[in-house]
């Protein structure tokens, strides 16, 4: 883990989040580059007069100074502002700047920025090109010890596994293997159990890990409910734009997954 990406929006959900992703870079021993993208507004509200593009770009470099400094740091952090939508443009810096993360609140500050930060955040955890680790509001980091990732065949791809793996063991994490049953038989599940086992074992052999199936009508409330009675610190889930997990990263869904949780959320992705 060498770069993370830390992206503001200067709202207190923001502030709270980069306290986070400060801590977690330095335990991971990471550089922590924050931006802010802005998109100028096109119609002025009548009697306001708008900055020169030069002007408001200074504006918003002052601000996001001023935003690093207040909050303080005691690792050094690369600063940028970037001029675009909010998610396309941190889809096309983790293309092209190639960072090993990229942490994010999940919402904003007011209802209307708070719905927009929710969706550009479920639209980054889909399309970016390295994981993103997803924040909710008021969570503080205080070191990852137990890591829940949500299990099925296809969750059993060996270099997402390998990836888990190298996560826990920077932080020194037990790793739950959680597989949520939904059709409620008992059979089905306790067979389903024993292969999906036999299958991380030969995919990640020298990573101990605890099973545990979760009975529940719901994939991503049987996984919260995992999370909250084992205290989880991180979710993790795995994602492709096609597959199996196409109905639980629906979006509509997903936007249910990232604005309600509890625990923050680590996206990875499967290459297609």
């Amino acid at each position: 883990m060498k770069s993370i990406i830390f992206p503001t929006d200067f709202s207190d959900h923001s502030k709270a989040a980069f306290k986070y992703a400060k801590a977690l870079a330095e335990q991971l021993n990471a550089k922590l580059k924050v931006v802010h993208i802005y998109h100028p507004q096109t119609t002025p509200t009548a009697g306001v007069i708008l900055p020169n593009p030069e002007e408001l770009l200074l504006i918003k470099q002052r601000r996001l100074a001023r935003f690093i400094q207040e909050e303080g740091s005691s690792i050094a952090c690369e600063q940028k502002v970037y001029l675009g939508y909010t998610g396309e443009e941190l889809v096309r810096i983790s293309t092209e700047e190639k960072p090993d993360l990229i942490v994010m609140a999940t919402s904003g500050e007011g209802n209307l920025v708070e719905n927009m930060f929710g969706t550009i955040s479920t639209y980054v955890s889909q399309y970016a090109s390295c994981p993103v680790w997803l924040l909710p509001p008021g969570v503080n980091f205080s070191g990852i010890n137990n890591i829940a990732y949500a299990s099925n065949y296809e969750s059993a791809d060996e270099a997402s596994l390998t990836k888990l793996s190298n996560f826990a063991r920077q932080f020194g994490a037990q790793v739950h293997l959680v597989h949520v049953n939904e059709d409620e038989k008992q059979g089905d599940a306790e067979f389903e159990t024993l292969i999906l086992e036999k299958l991380f074992h030969k995919k990640v052999p020298n990573q101990q890990f605890e099973l545990a199936t979760v009975e529940s009508n719901n994939v991503w409330e049987g996984l919260h409910d995992y999370a909250r009675t084992q205290e989880i610190d991180l979710l993790v889930l795995l994602t492709r734009q096609r597959g199996f997990w196409e109905g639980i990263m629906h979006t509509s869904v997903t936007k249910k997954m990232v604005l309600q949780t509890a625990v923050p959320l680590l996206v990875l992705h499967l290459e297609d």
